[in-house]
Order: C-alpha cells, then sequence, then structure tokens
C-alpha cells in the first residue's frame, strides 16, 4: 500500500512538474511574440543617412511611446535577406538595390548629413556634397503601419 500512495505522489508530481513547464513554455513563446510585435526593425547601408532616420525614429518614438525602435548598419545583400525573411520592418538602401517580388519601395532624394560619433565631435560624413538618392524597402505582404509611417516620413522629412 505504502509503494502504491508513493508511486501515485511521485506521479503527480510528474505531471505537475511537466504542466510547469508547458506553461512556462507558452509564456515564453507569448513574450518573445510580444516583443516581436512591438519592435520596429529598421536597416541602413548608408551612414549618412543615419542622423536623418535617428531624427525620424525619435518623433515616431514620441508618438508610440510602447514602442521600441532598432537601427542597423549593414550591407546592401544582408538587408535585403533580412527583409525578405521578414526581420525588417523596413531599410534605405542605394537605388541600386535590387528588390524581391514581394517588397516595395520608394525613392527619396537627400542631402548628406555628417554624423557626429562623440563629443570630441568624430564625424562620419560622406565624400559627395551633393544630394543623393535613397531606395526605402519595405515588405507589402505583411503590412507594417510603423514601416508605412516611416517611409512617410523619410521620404517628406526635409533635412
Amino acid at each position: 500500500m505504502k509503494d502504491i500512495a508513493l508511486a501515485a505522489g511521485f506521479l503527480a508530481l510528474m505531471l505537475l512538474g511537466l504542466y510547469l513547464m508547458v506553461k512556462l513554455a507558452k509564456t515564453m513563446q507569448e513574450m518573445r511574440e510580444h516583443k516581436e510585435t512591438d519592435c520596429f526593425y529598421i536597416a541602413t547601408s548608408n551612414p549618412c543617412v543615419v542622423k536623418r532616420i535617428m531624427e525620424i525614429l525619435n518623433d515616431m518614438k514620441a508618438l508610440h511611446s510602447d514602442k521600441h525602435y532598432t537601427l542597423s548598419i549593414r550591407q546592401g545583400g544582408e538587408i535585403l535577406q533580412m527583409l525578405n525573411s521578414r526581420r525588417l520592418g523596413a531599410a534605405v538602401v542605394t537605388p541600386e538595390a535590387a528588390g524581391g517580388r514581394l517588397l516595395l519601395h520608394r525613392l527619396s532624394v537627400i542631402s548628406s548629413q555628417p554624423l557626429v560619433m562623440d563629443e570630441d565631435g568624430a564625424l562620419l560624413a560622406s565624400a559627395e556634397k551633393e544630394s543623393q538618392q535613397q531606395k526605402v524597402m519595405w515588405r507589402m505582404d505583411a503590412p507594417n503601419p510603423l514601416a508605412q509611417e516611416f517611409v512617410h516620413q523619410f521620404c517628406i522629412h526635409k533635412a
């Protein structure tokens, strides 16, 4: 009789542990999905547009304070792969960058703005002083209101 009670208690503890593990896994998955929907990822291949992008993201942050914004500087091919795999909400690349069939884009002419890297005044600036054309890209099959807002702001934003 003691053996049966001991086995039943052990089985109950195992079932409780299994239940808690499944519940924890579901909660962690929901948190990951919530984090992904609350973060807007953007990348650029041109460091000279970082200042402009940051100004736009700061304006967007004022309107959507519950969202997080992540900006990366990467090479054009890597950016397109990230867009195609839905890891980016939007991207700013050179006009020559090839798009995919599910990617939309708009062209925008911008003037180069130097980016101050630290308090000592180190600058990251383009060698070209003339205005440059940039392509803003986003996915059409997964419309993201933040991506659409960013594209609109980028294309009308005055430097």
